[in-house]
């Protein structure tokens, strides 16, 4: 997610488990209007030069149809993508989301129309985050036991170049901070802390200090950070980890959340003030920089994944079952909105309280891939979600 200086929301949390890796099919553009998913058959009727009554403004209708199903699909001939799992703006029309396989797309209309930026190979992206429309990272997963991928672009997601990742033994980074253009953070699996001061050019790894627990697959792992300022940020993780660092990630220390519940994600509006997210719809809030949580009500028991906040009162919580929830008082009362899906929703960034983003995947009950990325937008706070993929 783009770096939250002063009160801007978005951090995700992503999975503590294996990426799923699957097979995908192209979905193309063969005919009809430019970029239209469906190509359009007939020919000409007997009577060509006499049309019927009606025949015209048919197929007038047909085509502003199909020109309004082609500004939502993905660019000709890209493939679809089976699982989306990030998603970050740095305005209130340039973003982007990211999932697999190798799937990154940009909006530069604020997400009416997106646009499959290319990137070589079959990767699972696990997070991206961008400082500004040119500069932002994302990281990627070849398959289990391989080393993670690091990918940079400093010209807005036109190419990307490959950094390298000193921890071989990570194989799955679960979210970045890009905190300026030349300073980041990535975590991940078996407690991984990646820190650079100049641009990705070297990475270095940061002890987290984190030992293995009862329940822990994978080691413990990080799910999620965010730095509210350059100096101060926070990770959360497996069993109600939370870590804190007010050195811009240089050093970390270990916080008591008062869980052991996994937390999925977190996001804070000052040094002090945040929220993490986990299993069984847990919400915890802290006012004194992490020191103490209290929970809050969400009246859910789906895993919350996703959350961001825009101030101090009006926040957004995604999670599975389509989950999205909203308050306007700090969290003392949430709302479940209506998303229109079933699928999981990974991730959620509002740059204002109207306007908001939500990236997840959901499950086909036939058919190939048998996941598929969907992109939510919203323009009145959540009130009415539109599915843009």
């Amino acid at each position: 997610m783009v770096a939250r200086i002063a009160d801007k929301g978005g951090q995700t949390g992503r999975g503590l488990l294996p990426p799923r890796m699957g097979v995908f099919v192209n979905v193309l553009c063969t005919g009809g209007v430019a970029g239209d998913r469906t190509t359009a058959r007939g020919g000409a009727t007997a009577d060509a030069a006499r049309p019927r009554v009606g025949t015209t403004v048919t197929i007038g209708l047909l085509l502003a149809l199909l020109v309004v199903l082609c500004a939502v699909a993905p660019a000709a001939g890209a493939a679809k993508p089976q699982d989306l799992s990030d998603v970050d703006f740095v305005s209130e029309r340039v973003g982007w989301a990211i999932g697999t396989p190798s799937a990154i797309y940009k909006t530069t209309d604020g997400g009416k129309t997106w646009r499959r930026q290319k990137l070589g190979g079959t990767l699972w992206l696990t997070a991206g985050d961008f400082s500004d429309a040119r500069h932002g990272w994302v990281t990627a997963t070849l398959n289990e036991g391989k080393p993670a991928v690091i990918l940079r672009t400093t010209n807005g997601g036109r190419t990307w170049s490959h950094q390298t990742n000193p921890v071989p033994t990570c194989d799955v980074f679960t979210d970045l901070e890009a905190i300026s253009n030349s300073r980041a953070v990535i975590v991940g699996r078996i407690g991984t802390i990646l820190r650079t001061t100049n641009g990705g050019a070297t990475w270095v790894p940061v002890p987290s200090g984190l030992v293995p627990g009862a329940g822990d697959i994978y080691w413990p792992s990080l799910s999620a950070i965010d730095f509210p300022t350059w100096s101060v940020g926070y990770g959360v993780g497996s069993g109600g980890r939370v870590l804190k660092s007010t050195d811009g990630g240089a050093s970390w220390s270990k916080l008591s959340s008062g869980t052991t519940r996994d937390l999925r994600g977190v996001r804070f509006v000052s040094r002090t003030r945040g929220w993490a997210v986990g299993a069984g719809g847990l919400i915890l809030r802290t006012t004194d920089g992490g020191a103490t949580w209290l929970p809050q009500k969400s009246e859910t028991a789906k895993t919350l994944i996703g959350v961001d906040f825009v101030s101090r009162y009006h926040g957004w919580v995604v999670g599975a079952n389509g989950t999205i929830l909203r308050t306007s008082n700090g969290g003392r009362k949430w709302v479940r909105q209506r998303s229109r899906t079933t699928g999981t929703l990974v991730a959620v960034d509002f740059r204002t309280r109207k306007k908001g983003w939500v990236v997840g995947d959901k499950w086909r009950p036939s058919g190939t891939p048998s996941m598929t990325g969907l992109i939510l937008r919203t323009a009145n706070g959540g009130k009415r979600w539109i599915r843009e993929m």
